[in-house]
């Protein structure tokens, strides 16, 4: 059974929180985009290109927060999820809509 924690935050309430996270752990993480067969990792989330803007909707976009020394799993098709990664936090960035009318929640999420 998944574990998941919904919440509310801007681009700059992600990165200040996300990059205490980053500095505190012993060890190096990354950020792994989901559905993705490229495997772009991105060292710190203030390096993640869109963070806190969102079309339209909860879970657009998910990355996996990983151990950077850890390998990454695949599908069948060679796409990233949680579920072939189980040492893994699901991400799911909150964000302001792109018609700037409202802020969407964002999820952390473990197996």
């Amino acid at each position: 059974m998944a574990k998941r924690i919904k919440f509310f935050a801007t681009k700059k309430d992600m990165i200040s929180v996300l990059s205490k996270l980053e500095e505190q752990i012993s060890f190096d993480i990354d950020y792994i985009q989901c559905g993705k067969t490229d495997h772009k990792r991105y060292r710190m989330a203030k390096d993640i290109p869109g963070l806190g803007t969102l079309k339209e909707k909860h879970g657009e976009i998910s990355f996996l927060i990983m151990r950077k020394d850890d390998e990454i799993n695949t599908n069948q098709q060679g796409q990233v999820y949680q579920g072939e990664n189980v040492c893994s936090l699901e991400f799911d960035p909150s964000g302001i809509s792109e018609d700037e009318t409202g802020l969407i929640h964002g999820m952390f999420a473990i197996m």
